[in-house]
């Protein structure tokens, strides 16, 4: 009879901790199934920008081949190489991209004065206006003279509306300044030896001669 009452007792404490057990784990469940992302969405937000806002440098190395003036401050130099041996007299044309990133208009005038920008560089059009988040596209000519360097270094600055500095732009180029030059270099080279052989021919001949009537 007391073996049958401490059975029946270990049953009732077996269903009592089964029931425990199932009811944690109801619990968890709905903890999970009723989980509000509401507390995280900054966290959320913030984890999202930060992979998706990329850095002012990895959007300079994405623009590509052509250059890319940024009506913004800290953007990184930009230059505009215009090859070698370019003839004095000669024009050559390079595009170049001017881009706003900002959230207003804005206007990107070229400065056409000695001080600001070299006298070999022209800029067309001279004066732009550029949507926000949009870019336009401008041509620079170089028209490089004979009172130009070999290898020449210039620059072209903008005035930009709301900006209290001018950006500026780098122009390299290998300059070719004549080719008559050389050219007479070499005739003169050429007539020197030319005289030099004659006079040894004309002296051998005459040394000759004196050692045949003697």
């Amino acid at each position: 009879m007391q073996a049958g009452r401490q059975t029946d007792r270990q049953a009732l404490e077996d269903n009592n901790t089964h029931k425990k057990i199932n009811d944690k784990n109801n619990m968890n469940i709905n903890a999970v199934l009723n989980f509000d992302t509401a507390d995280f969405t900054h966290e959320l937000k913030s984890a999202t920008k930060v992979k998706k806002t990329p850095t002012k440098k990895k959007n300079l190395i994405r623009r590509g081949i052509v250059p890319t003036l940024v009506t913004d401050y800290g953007c990184g130099k930009v230059a505009l190489n215009f090859g070698e041996n370019i003839l004095a007299g000669t024009n050559v044309c390079r595009a170049m991209y001017v881009e706003n990133p900002g959230l207003k208009e804005k206007v990107v005038s070229f400065i056409n004065e000695t001080t600001r920008s070299s006298s070999e560089l022209m800029v067309t059009p001279s004066q732009i206006s550029i949507a926000p988040k949009s870019k336009a596209t401008v041509y620079v000519n170089f028209m490089p003279t004979t009172a130009s360097k070999e290898k020449y270094f210039g620059k072209i600055s903008f005035k930009v509306s709301g900006m209290k500095l001018h950006l500026e732009v780098k122009a390299i180029a290998t300059v070719k300044l004549s080719t008559k030059s050389k050219a007479l270099k070499k005739r003169r080279q050429f007539g020197g030896s030319w005289v030099l052989h004659c006079s040894l021919s004309l002296s051998i001949s005459l040394s000759l001669l004196c050692h045949l009537y003697k």
